[in-house]
């Protein structure tokens, strides 16, 4: 990627995460942290200095075919997924915003459809956070990531990046 590798893998390496790859044996090897912000594969082909005293001792048929792709464990996996649905949802909820505020002989049958719609998806997204939390990181990420979530959003929030015009105001622009 342009300005490198991602974020939060970056955090996860500097938080204590170790770059590894899982041996055909099953255990793990500790390999330099730039093979998984790269997405190496490796193999005792490519890569024979990494690998030469611990796969020596696992000789078989399959060896010389044998490739993993590193990846990050231990460190601090800020949940991305927790991070994204809460900024989307609080996205959308402030796109809604508006749209309540009118009563509903006021809003056309599209209108109400589509917000019916955004509705379903922001439930979806709720379901989808709430399975997260169930079965995915531990609580301090599933919190890490809710916070940089609301920070994203509130950071949108700023009136740097609001529009102070009003729908008014907009409407007559556009006529001249």
């Amino acid at each position: 990627w342009f300005f490198g590798p991602a974020l939060f893998s970056r955090l996860t390496a500097l938080s204590g995460g170790e770059c590894v790859v899982r041996l055909p044996s099953g255990s793990v090897q500790t390999v330099p942290v730039s093979f998984c912000y790269e997405r190496t594969i490796l193999s005792l082909a490519t890569h024979p200095e990494l690998f030469y005293t611990t796969l020596l001792a696992l000789d078989g048929p399959t060896l010389g075919d044998w490739h993993a792709r590193p990846r990050l464990m231990r460190g601090h996996d800020v949940s991305g997924h927790v991070f994204l649905l809460t900024m989307s949802l609080l996205f959308l909820a402030d796109m809604l915003q508006p749209s309540l505020r009118l009563s509903a002989e006021m809003r056309p049958r599209a209108h109400n459809w589509a917000m019916l719609g955004t509705a379903t998806l922001m439930w979806i997204w709720v379901v989808s956070i709430l399975t997260t939390s169930v079965f995915f990181h531990t609580p301090f990420e599933k919190l890490t990531g809710y916070l940089l979530g609301l920070a994203g959003f509130l950071l949108t929030q700023l009136r740097y990046f609001r529009d102070t015009s009003t729908g008014a105001e907009t409407a007559r622009t556009h006529e001249d």
